[in-house]
């Protein structure tokens, strides 16, 4: 197996081992962290390795640097530098973003998940010099005065709401022209206490990185099925982080419910005072941060952050996250790991104040959208027709007309997303049977869920010789339905003669 000589500095010491290039590469994965010292690195590590219960990885790691020259397979990470180096021979690739191996997990599956390296770090390969490379690099660090933005963002906001408020009211402005006005002019107005920056600038600092480092946490979590190791309070990644999605919501929300208590106060008080009002508002913004939400499934908005701060996903068992008891796919997801879940941003205002681009000029160029397009969508599985439909072609030459957009599911490979597909059909289905025919529903909701939850569990298990009798059940339930709803004998028979067969077909084979 080959190895890397891996050298590790913080500002108090340098340790040094040999280790796989697998290692290396996990160990490079856990800079997305944002470690500043090798403690902070240690605990980083178990996002992409797997460590035994009170094992510290470099607790008999050789102290000092390892020799470090372009003839040998040498690396450097200098964590207060910002800088991971590698030689030439090593034939790494340093990369900002990709996919890393787990480390010490099943020996017969290979898990591979998903890492981002934020911008600030330089990787390269021109390892001579490496070491007046991380002493500039630390200097500039250095030079840049710390800044803990929340303690304005929250500290300060009151008193610019109390002051502008009354200053709003007093010069009879309207309450729809005033509000969303003084939410932008905080937002966008530079302030000397924030590097003469505006809030909004530090609010998007870092959004797009925190929110894939988390989606690669969410992924972490239901691949090995553990939650994912979160920052410690102590770091400064915790203390002087930037906002996540999360949190850049629940921060709308709070200035604007306390400019909408703000105006009421003020329009019921001519003799408003702004430092009074000032101290009120505070006392109700650590209310509203301590109080349970109903849209937060239970956290409060300050538990909320907390978690996002520390790079953990907000996450609720599938059970509790079912909409609708009767639905194939909310039974699905009921039986599965963790949900989770983001706040959307699409209740705040328009406007280029509230959106997620950095630039007026970006935000103008893109024709005032909320937020940067940042999926690809992919090309239809299907035609539409002229009365909105989604028209399926399925196997044989049946048709069925699905709202929802299905497809065949017999031409999927993957059991799962087979099941996905029927599963989609199939809500569709009990959806139009509720709607329809509500007073036969009910019997049908119940016999056709169980069919669809027997087809999950006999393929989960690979009971080869009960997908037969399975769906012939599914079969039989779903021809008496389409015998006695008429409207829904298409779907039935599409569902019958091609899906089922289908995944009979297909899946049979996974399980013999």
């Amino acid at each position: 197996m080959k190895q890397v000589i891996l050298t590790i500095c913080d500002e108090e010491r340098s340790v040094h081992r040999g280790v796989s290039f697998e290692v290396f590469d996990a160990v490079l994965a856990s800079l997305g962290a944002d470690p500043d010292t090798i403690e902070e690195l240690e605990a980083a590590l178990p996002r992409y390795m797997e460590l035994p219960a009170g094992q510290r990885f470099f607790a008999d790691w050789e102290p000092g640097a390892g020799e470090v020259a372009d003839s040998l397979r040498c690396a450097v990470i200098d964590l207060p530098g910002r800088l991971a180096v590698t030689s030439d021979l090593c034939n790494l690739r340093l990369e900002h973003d990709g996919e890393v191996l787990f480390v010490g997990g099943d020996k017969d599956k290979e898990i591979w998940l998903g890492f981002r390296i934020h911008e600030d770090w330089k990787l390269t390969e021109e390892i001579s010099g490496w070491e007046r490379l991380a002493q500039d690099r630390r200097a500039e660090r250095a030079a840049i005065q710390p800044l803990d933005v929340r303690r304005v963002l929250y500290g300060k906001v009151c008193e610019f709401i109390a002051s502008r408020c009354i200053a709003a009211v007093a010069q009879g402005q309207q309450r729809n022209e005033a509000i969303p006005e003084i939410h932008a002019n905080w937002l966008l107005e530079p302030r000397e206490d924030l590097q003469n920056r505006a809030p909004r600038d530090w609010l998007l600092d870092r959004r797009e990185f925190l929110e894939c480092d988390l989606r690669d946490r969410c992924n972490r979590w239901s691949r090995l099925g553990e939650c994912p190791p979160g920052l410690d309070k102590k770091s400064a990644a915790y203390r002087l982080g930037g906002f996540g999605p999360n949190e850049l919501v629940l921060y709308y929300d709070i200035v604007r419910c306390l400019l909408l208590r703000c105006w009421e106060n003020v329009c019921s008080d001519e003799s408003a005072d702004a430092e009074v009002e000032a101290r009120r508002l505070e006392n109700q913004m650590r209310v509203w941060m301590v109080t349970p939400h109903d849209d937060l499934q239970g956290f409060t908005a300050e538990e909320a952050i907390e978690r996002e701060r520390q790079r953990l996903p907000l996450a609720v068992s599938g059970e509790a996250a079912m909409a609708d008891c009767d639905c194939p796919l909310c039974q699905m997801m009921a039986e599965s790991g963790p949900v989770f879940w983001y706040l959307d941003e699409y209740h705040m205002d328009d406007g280029f104040a509230f959106s997620y681009y950095k630039t007026y000029e970006e935000w103008e160029r893109e024709g005032g959208l909320r937020q940067p397009p940042e999926m690809t969508v992919l090309p239809p599985l299907s035609s539409k027709t002229a009365s909105g439909a989604t028209e399926v072609m399925l196997e044989g030459g049946a048709r069925g007309f699905w709202q929802s957009g299905g497809f065949p599911a017999g031409s999927i490979e993957s059991v799962e997303l087979g099941l996905f597909a029927l599963g989609g059909m199939l809500a569709e289905l009990l959806c139009d049977l509720k709607n329809t025919s509500p007073e036969i529903a009910r019997p049908f909701l119940d016999s056709l869920n169980r069919d669809f939850s027997n087809l999950r569990e006999t393929l989960r298990t690979a009971q080869a010789a009960l997908i037969e009798p399975v769906m012939m059940s599914f079969h039989e339930h779903l021809e008496e339905l389409g015998g006695q709803c008429p409207p829904l004998a298409k779907q039935c028979a599409g569902l019958q003669s091609e899906l089922l067969a289908a995944l009979q077909r297909s899946l049979s084979e996974g399980c013999a």
